[in-house]
This record gives structure tokens, C-alpha cells and sequence, in this order.
């Protein structure tokens, strides 16, 4: 029915978190019932680059006020890095409608290609919007 009907935003990013996350950001900010969205994100990132190359849910959580600490670099900052990051991840807004597959830019294949990964995280939701990372509402 209209009043419970979902909404599959199907998002893919190229090495582009920061415009990425502005563009979920907004999409849950400016939805008359966001909690009737999931997005399904496919990152293509320098995953040996992070901070160079930062990725959507990264960039969205630091702008919803869950920002990851500094951390040396090392195995033996392994542990406080990994709970860093589960901080964030645990209070950062509306990461539960948030499916996503990352992979590394290099794999990457074009736009078309990025899409065709969606299937794996598309869910029963009655209707499906197609944006790019970039997209402004």
C-alpha cells in the first residue's frame, strides 16, 4: 500500500565518497518517510588509500557527527582501529538501511558494471530509484 510502501535507491560511487555521502545524507534528510528507503551502495575505492580515498559510508557517518580517530599505522593499532570504526558504525544513523558491496577501484569496470552488482543486495522493496553518487535532492 502507499502509506508502508519501501524505496530501493540504487547507488554506485567511484572514487567519490565525499559527494557520495552528501548525496545519502540528503536523501534520508529530505525524504518525507525516510525510514522507507534502503540504498544499496556499491563503493569502488583505493581500499590501500582510505584517507586519500575515503568511502561513502565513511564520509556520511564523519558528516553525521561519527568521525574515525587518527591511528598509527601498524598491526599492533589493529585493535584500537577496529573499535573505532565499530563506534562508528554502531551510531551512525540509518546504517541498518544500507546495503553494500565495496570493491577495490582498480576492479572496476564502469558504470554499467557497478550497477550490475545491485542485484546482490536488492531486497523485495515495492519500487526502485536509480541515482548517481553525485545526485543533489
Amino acid at each position: 500500500t502507499p502509506s508502508t510502501s519501501t524505496i530501493f535507491v540504487s547507488i554506485p560511487q567511484f572514487r567519490d565518497g565525499k559527494r557520495c555521502a552528501r548525496t545519502l545524507q540528503r536523501l534520508f534528510h529530505h525524504a518525507s518517510h525516510p525510514d522507507r528507503i534502503v540504498v544499496g551502495l556499491i563503493e569502488q575505492t583505493d581500499t590501500e588509500h582510505v584517507k586519500a580515498d575515503p568511502t561513502c559510508l565513511q564520509e556520511y557517518c564523519a558528516l553525521e557527527g561519527y568521525k574515525m580517530g587518527e591511528h598509527k599505522a601498524g598491526v599492533a593499532h589493529k585493535g584500537e582501529k577496529q573499535a573505532d570504526w565499530d563506534r562508528v558504525m554502531e551510531g551512525c544513523p540509518r546504517l541498518d538501511q544500507v546495503r553494500s558491496v565495496r570493491f577495490h577501484a582498480f576492479a572496476a569496470k564502469g558504470p554499467v558494471y557497478a550497477r550490475s552488482f545491485i542485484r546482490k543486495v536488492l531486497g523485495n522493496e515495492e519500487f526502485c530509484l536509480q541515482i548517481d553518487a553525485a545526485t543533489d535532492f
